[in-house]
């Protein structure tokens, strides 16, 4: 196992233990983090700072109640892995449930950056940082293939 695949665990193991400080020390203090997604979702848009991504993970609650959230498959190929997975979740607002498969690409270098973006279809991002710092998470692009559907 690589140092990205090791890094990328841990982040979803913090996430599974909902031990977001943990998490958040994966992530470097200069961020370019976007989920696109609808306005209305509190947790969608642009992060630069360690404190708007700690926000995001403040705010997915408000939006998703998470059931089942599994990482299913970790590809790895140098400093990116791409992880496959799905989750079933509750939607706050309209208390539908839905499950979906997801995938989130991440590049983990010894950087200042987390790029982190939620689209479908999937788009294509890079991103680059000269500056060596300890190793991060770095890039995260994350989408969500197809439609959820809705239980």
């Amino acid at each position: 196992m690589g140092a990205a695949l090791d890094i990328v665990q841990q982040a979803y193991a913090a996430f599974g233990r909902h031990d977001i400080t943990a998490l958040m020390k994966l992530i470097a203090d200069e961020v370019d983090w976007e989920c696109v997604a609808p306005a209305t979702l509190p947790y969608a848009g642009r992060r630069r700072t360690h404190e708007e991504v700690a926000k995001f993970f403040e705010d997915l609650p408000k939006a998703d109640d998470i059931h089942a959230f599994e990482p299913r498959e970790f590809i790895e190929a140098g400093e990116h892995v791409t992880v496959l997975g799905w989750e079933k979740t509750t939607a706050v607002e309209t208390k539908k449930l839905f499950e979906t498969e997801w995938v989130h690409v991440f590049t983990v270098k010894r950087c200042c950056r987390w790029c982190v973006r939620r689209a479908s279809p999937p788009i294509d991002i890079q991103r680059r940082c000269e500056s060596p710092h300890p190793t991060r998470l770095l890039h995260c692009a994350d989408a969500m293939p197809g439609s959820a559907s809705v239980v």
